[in-house]
């Protein structure tokens, strides 16, 4: 069977890495807020990604998932696109 690159594959070893700084904390603290005023659970398997959305947003870059519902509630904190 061939697998067939997903469009983060292909961008995934050229990329960046960015660290989770002091920015990105501050970044954390409005995504968190975000997510527990829409009556979601930030908490568990989720903190992990909102960390990761929290280094995008620091970063002003958009955040690309495959699973776009989990990032529902951060419309006009982050830019989300799914792939």
């Amino acid at each position: 069977m061939t697998r067939r690159n997903a469009p983060a594959d292909k961008i995934g070893s050229s990329a960046p890495r960015l660290p989770f700084d002091a920015d990105s904390a501050r970044a954390y603290g409005r995504i968190f807020a975000a997510v527990t005023a829409s009556g979601r659970k930030a908490r568990g398997a989720r903190a992990v990604d909102l960390l990761i959305a929290a280094t995008a947003c620091a970063e002003d870059l958009p955040l690309f998932t495959r699973n776009g519902e989990d990032f529902r509630s951060l419309e006009g904190v982050l830019d989300v696109y799914e792939v």
